[in-house]
């Protein structure tokens, strides 16, 4: 029986296969992926129909532990305890060990709808708004188009008026930076500008506001 359904299984697993290869290679630029591939052959002596062979195979096996570590979760239902993280409070779920490892697997439960920060982000300002019937969708396929960012990288969008301030990663290239002035929507360019921290704003103020209170010690001690 179960010869069975592992023969039942496959072809839909193919089939499934099938479909995700045939839309990444209409949707996506796999050059660098291709010269990965041909350098990897060239450097083990071997052709690349082996060497993609091998990386199906290594492929499989990641998959083949991922489903027996989820097995392994069912059988064991965690335990759970409360940490902060990023002023927030998620879930770290200790599994109980494996008879055979007799190893503890920590594993965070993030909250409903919190994304853990991949990249460091910075703030930026925009002179086009509302007042340039500017869209979300719009800012963001452009965006994507003219500097190659990752759409799940812009985030945070707040389209006012006259500006919108917005989310970017920080290590933006200059020459990015820069052609990104010039890019125009609705006939207004973007004009982009970097955003000074909070923080570095609050120092600057109360060095300032320092200075008048010296200065009025100093005068209050000549009288």
């Amino acid at each position: 029986m179960g010869n069975n359904q592992l023969q039942i299984a496959l072809p839909n697993e193919e089939a499934s296969l099938k479909l995700r290869l045939q839309h990444i290679l209409h949707s996506e630029n796999l050059q660098d992926q291709r010269t990965l591939l041909t350098t990897l052959a060239a450097e083990l002596a071997v052709n690349v129909l082996d060497c993609g062979a091998a990386l199906l195979h290594i492929m499989q096996q990641d998959n083949d532990t991922s489903s027996l570590a989820t097995r392994n979760r069912l059988n064991h239902p965690p335990s759970s305890t409360p940490i902060r993280v990023d002023s927030r409070v998620m879930t770290t779920c200790i599994s109980e060990p494996h008879p055979s490892t007799d190893i503890h697997i920590l594993e965070p439960v993030l909250p409903s709808g919190y994304v853990m920060p991949t990249v460091k982000m910075l703030r930026y300002r925009l002179d086009i708004g509302k007042k340039h019937q500017l869209t979300v969708k719009e800012l963001k396929k452009v965006l994507v188009e003219e500097s190659g960012v990752d759409i799940n990288n812009i985030n945070n969008v707040m389209i006012h008026g006259q500006y919108t301030l917005i989310e970017l990663p920080d290590e933006m290239p200059q020459d990015i930076f820069q052609h990104l002035k010039t890019v125009e929507i609705s006939q207004q360019k973007l004009n982009i500008k970097r955003l000074k921290s909070r923080t570095k704003k609050q120092a600057n103020n109360r060095f300032r506001r320092g200075k008048p209170r010296v200065n009025q010690r100093s005068d209050d001690d000549s009288a």
